[in-house]
């Protein structure tokens, strides 16, 4: 399953008898965050050269991950993902 859309956890909301109050995007300043994050991982990886050698070893499953912030940074970049926050109430 793929991540909800704002439109939809709208209409979930709706099902649920909750009442909308706010929505907020906050995907522009998220997305800069992530690219902090990338810059950051690139620059420990020219650095430090123990941590490419963890890349480079097979034995290493969790080395996979070292691509997620190139992921998110692209998944918010492109518009991919978005992230919002929406506040509701359920009317008494």
């Amino acid at each position: 399953p793929g991540l909800p859309t704002a439109e939809e956890y709208h209409a979930w909301l709706d099902a649920s008898g909750f009442e909308a109050l706010r929505f907020e995007e906050l995907s522009e300043n998220v997305r800069r965050t992530w690219r902090v994050v990338l810059v950051r991982v690139l620059g420990a990886l020219v650095r430090h050269p123990t941590y490419r050698r963890y890349l480079l070893d097979a034995t290493q499953a969790n080395r996979r991950f070292v691509l997620a912030p190139l992921r998110l940074w692209l998944g918010f970049r492109t518009g991919a993902f978005r992230y919002s926050l929406i506040a509701a109430r359920k009317p008494a």
